[in-house]
């Protein structure tokens, strides 16, 4: 065989390998996408096998099977914005004749009702404008633009994207790129064009968007070009209008700034939007659109759903500008459920809707099939059962009153218990509750009431609300005390199983005070004491023994049930493109619906049963904290939020919430004792009122002080911010604006400071921790040529204040506290110095004191040896001498607190001491008689001038002493007040003349 020959064998065999291979591709292909339709037709709701089923077709150029697919795909989820972008591409470059193009248009007009997209918008207008210009350029053919349509779309595209801030332009400027195509083209334009577009102009600049400036400057241009007789004036006019544009541009771009760097995070869209609903809420139209830009980032979000709808139902929506019909308003209610089809919330709202524009009953039976054909939300009966309640609500509201219209609602009552129960059941029976409630009352079937509360004592017999109900339905609603005593007997056999049995005690006992007699009371009485025995030992023995009083207290107070469902999917994170759909159901047996909750009744029975009582008994508890020092409108869902990061908060309560003039405390246990500890480094932690929250570990066995004076500061605050590194000209109206853009301060304050004192600075205080933690993002900001430090403001008195001993501060913690003046007040910086500079006077008035009481004692040391031998001769009578107010021995280091002023001397004889060192004082005129008699009379024998100088510590050149003739000079000493005033009236105490 020739070369050439064997050439073409080897080419013929590659052939055929290739061959083979692809079609042994092609068949596994198939075979996939015969598996993948297959497993779409039975569960539509897997939103991964639609995207893998559209890729394999794509690889396969089947274009009926693509188109067939992409619509089964729109029909069960919202499509995104590049899975329309992909279809319409495909749809457009193969669009020839008129109803492919128009088809095309239908797709356009379908892809921007499912999200927001400023690039469908833009390829939306690139298509009609091409196709408008094809029609104006081959009149021949049959064009499917006119001009009308083109007019109508750039309306529509202006309503939904003309206030997207970062993006409007992008539309904005195609539009108006063509008008100004169009206008000179014309010769000669018509005045009418030019108002219209100049008119337009004006419109857009009064809109705040990021390419505010270069609109303006096309309308200059403009201006010159078709309007210029009249430049001035109408520079004048747009100059006013651009400028207030701008203010509001400049509060806006600081959140445009954070989506952009956060990837448009949901949070910075849920302060944007907090933002702008309390300052700009009249602004409809671009809180539409910021709701819109929010939804079609972060779409299975249920919450921004909510406050979108939220949002639309409280508007105006006569008012003309806000350009808002019923359809639009169910359209996004019909969206919101399409997203996120498990939350109850967004059905409710939507058959709200539906209620409110008086939708006909045939729709609101295909949205209720709609809802229950979702497994989703079929697995999750606390959600299914809000859908159902509010599916009730209305068949009651618009149902006759007639005996037709009651069994209509007995119907649909019966339809939603048998749903709400092959669902897993309802563990609080809210739909047999509500149909009770009818039944006693409007419906009037008693008997029909009762056997629905027997029919649902199975779930309920454990909660001290059923039988309270139960009793107050009979009492109240059907006149039937001996009925209502009788469901009180009956729980009271019951109580030792009954999450709250002192609630019920108080209900009953109250029945019996309004209802019933004194032996009805008795009766009742006896028996609530003896099962609160049984309960007592039984909590005994289980160690949950009850604080009485909490319990009495607690009885009245009603309670809540809370059910937490986690769902399997990270809602808050940006998902991606091609994949946002999360809660598709894969399989019968593998669901991700098994991940957001249990079917099982008992497990969910389990996760919502009351938490035990709080242990509050004498003694120390390790699992629970005692929280004091918060404001008086603390709530108990509010604290238990602020413990719950440290650990599963089984009762959180306060017991004498909302009582004025009472000093406010609370309870807080947990599971576990290291999560009460750790839930003490909340202690001293801001929550408002400059209050610093005190948390200890309960202890009722130890008496703790009561505090005085105002309560502690918070160590650091969570309200207020401290600003330096500011222009010592800055005004204070300029930083309150600047900080404005961030979050709205309620009072600001600067201190203005020289060079050597550490420059400027300011304390912002905001009205709640999220406008603080917002303005924190000015932490680095150039402002004025200045780089601004933002941070929270600290308290350094709040240890101190924290204190219950009496013990001083010591120099170098004081020196500590003045050195971190920049945090505090001018008051309180001033209140610091004053307080160092007396302290440093009293130290150094205190020693002087030291040195001299030392001298003094020791020169009176030496003249009173004699004295206690002697006795005193007073008024010619012998007296016993009575004991020093001296210490006779003192020593050169004794302590000026031993040293005892003799207060029977007249001033003028008592040591010259600046001050007593009792640092007490008798008042003046208070006599009390000597402790000690220290000098003599003229006839005292014995006692010379020594006695008098030492006590004295003079040469008794004034007042005693012998005179220039030699002749004794002593004074006499007053016994009582009756001598002193002889004294002073004779003259002998008045000074002489050196």
């Amino acid at each position: 065989m020739s070369d050439m020959d064997k050439s073409d064998v080897s080419d013929s065999e590659d052939d055929f390998n290739m061959d083979d291979a692809q079609n042994a591709s092609n068949s596994e292909t198939l075979e996939t996408i015969a598996r993948l339709k297959k497993s779409l037709e039975e569960n539509p709701n897997q939103y991964e096998q639609h995207i893998q089923l559209i890729a394999l077709l794509k690889s396969t150029d089947m274009l009926e099977e693509i188109r067939r697919a992409r619509e089964h795909m729109s029909a069960a989820f919202p499509l995104s914005e590049e899975l329309w972008i992909s279809w319409i591409e495909d749809e457009s470059n193969m669009a020839a004749s008129r109803d492919e193009k128009e088809h095309v248009l239908e797709l356009y007009d379908r892809a921007t009702a499912d999200y927001l997209s400023i690039r469908i918008w833009k390829s939306f207008l690139d298509y009609v404008i091409q196709e408008y210009m094809e029609s104006i350029e081959f009149p021949e053919n049959d064009g499917v633009v006119s001009k009308e349509y083109l007019t109508d779309l750039f309306k529509k595209a202006k309503k939904f994207t003309g206030h997207h801030v970062a993006q409007s332009h992008v539309v904005w400027n195609t539009w108006m790129e063509f008008e100004l195509q169009q206008l000179a083209s014309q010769d000669s334009p018509s005045l009418e064009e030019i108002k219209r577009l100049k008119l337009s102009y004006l419109d857009r600049i009064a809109i705040p968007h990021a390419d505010l400036e270069n609109t303006f400057s096309s309308l200059s241009s403009f201006i010159t070009k078709y309007d210029g007789q009249v430049y001035e004036e109408s520079m004048i006019e747009s100059n006013r209008i651009v400028g207030f544009t701008r203010k509001v541009l400049a509060k806006l771009e600081p959140f445009e700034e954070q989506l952009k760097s956060s990837g448009n995070d949901v949070g910075v869209y849920t302060s944007y939007l907090e933002y702008e609903l309390k300052h700009n809420k009249n602004h409809f139209s671009r809180i539409r659109t910021l709701f819109e830009r929010a939804i079609a980032v972060h779409c299975l979000v249920p919450s921004i759903w909510n406050e979108y709808l939220g949002f639309l139902l409280s508007s105006n929506h006569s008012k003309k500008e806000y350009d808002l019909d019923p359809t639009e308003m169910l359209s996004v209610a019909t969206r919101s459920t399409r997203n996120c089809p498990w939350s109850g919330d967004l059905w409710e709202n939507r058959f709200i809707m539906m209620e409110t524009y008086l939708r006909p009953d045939e729709e609101l039976n295909d949205v209720l099939a709609s809802a229950l054909s979702d497994l989703n939300l079929l697995s999750n009966p606390q959600e299914l059962s809000k859908v159902l309640l509010a599916r009730c609500s209305y068949k009651y509201r618009r149902a006759n009153k007639d005996e037709a219209g009651k069994m209509q609602v007995r119907e649909a009552f019966e339809h939603a218990v048998t749903v709400i129960e092959a669902a897993g059941g309802d563990p609080y029976c809210k739909l047999e509750r509500l149909w009770i409630e009818l039944e006693s009352t409007s419906l009037g079937d008693h008997e029909k009431a009762r056997r629905l509360w027997k029919s649902i004592e199975g779930k309920q017999k454990s909660f001290s609300d059923f039988w309270i109900a139960q009793a107050d339905m009979e009492s109240r609603a059907l006149q039937n005390d001996k009925g209502a005593r009788q469901i009180f007997n009956r729980a009271c056999q019951v109580s030792e199983t009954l999450d709250w049995p002192e609630k019920v005690f108080e209900a009953w006992l109250l029945f019996e005070r309004r209802s019933g007699t004194l032996q009805n009371y008795k009766d009742a009485l006896i028996r609530i004491r003896h099962a609160m025995k049984a309960i007592e030992a039984l909590r005994a023995q289980s160690g949950l023994q009850t604080d009485a009083n909490y319990s009495a207290q607690a009885a009245y107070e009603p309670t809540t049930a809370v059910t937490t469902i986690d769902v399997d999917n990270d809602q808050t994170k940006n998902p991606s493109k091609d994949k946002k759909r999360k809660h598709s159901i894969q399989n019968d047996n593998e669901s991700p619906a098994a991940k957001i909750t249990k079917t099982d009744n008992e497990n969910i029975a389990e996760k919502n049963k009351p938490a035990k009582p709080l242990d509050i008994s004498a003694g120390r508890h390790e699992d629970t904290c005692f929280v004091t020092n918060f404001p008086a409108n603390m709530t108990e869902k509010r604290l238990k939020e602020l413990f719950e990061g440290y650990g599963e908060v089984l009762r959180c309560t306060i017991p004498r919430a909302g009582s004025e003039g009472k000093r406010q405390f609370a309870y807080v246990q947990f599971t576990t004792a290291d999560e009460a500890h750790a839930a003490l480094a909340l202690d001293g932690r801001d929550v408002g009122d400059r209050r610093g929250l005190s948390v200890k570990i309960s202890d009722t066995s130890q008496k703790k002080p009561r505090g005085t004076g105002k309560p502690p500061l918070p160590f650091v605050s969570r309200h207020e911010l401290h600003i330096s590194g500011i222009s010592n000209e800055l005004k204070e109206e300029d930083l309150r604006k600047l900080v404005a853009l961030y979050a709205e301060p309620t009072s600001v304050f600067i201190k203005r400071g020289g060079a050597t004192s550490g420059g400027s600075w300011a304390n912002i205080k905001f009205s709640s921790e999220d406008d603080a933690d917002a303005a924190l993002a000015l932490n680095g900001t150039m402002f004025q040529g200045k780089e601004l430090v933002a941070a929270r403001r600290l308290f350094t008195k709040a240890e101190s204040s924290r204190r219950t001993d009496s013990t001083t501060e010591t120099s170098e913690q004081q020196e500590n506290d003045i050195s971190s003046t920049t945090h505090l007040s001018r008051r309180q910086r001033r209140t610091l110095a004053r307080g160092k500079a007396k302290e440093a006077e009293g130290k150094e008035d205190g020693k002087k004191e030291d040195e001299r009481a030392v001298a003094s004692a020791t020169t009176q040391n030496s003249g009173v040896a004699d004295v206690s031998s002697t006795p005193n001769v007073v008024d010619g009578q012998n007296e016993p001498n009575k004991s020093l107010s001296f210490n006779t021995t003192t020593k050169e280091n004794d302590k000026r607190s031993n040293f005892k002023t003799p207060l029977m001397q007249p001033r003028s004889m008592q040591p010259r001491i600046k001050r007593p060192v009792s640092h007490t004082r008798p008042p003046i005129r208070a006599f009390k008689p000597a402790a000690i008699t220290t000098a003599t009379t003229t006839s005292s024998v014995g006692i010379g001038p020594s006695i008098a100088s030492s006590v004295t510590g003079a040469e008794h050149k004034d007042g005693g002493g012998e005179t220039k003739d030699g002749t004794s000079n002593t004074l006499p000493v007053p016994k009582s007040n009756a001598e002193f005033r002889e004294l002073m009236l004779s003259g002998a105490l008045k000074k002489r003349a050196a």
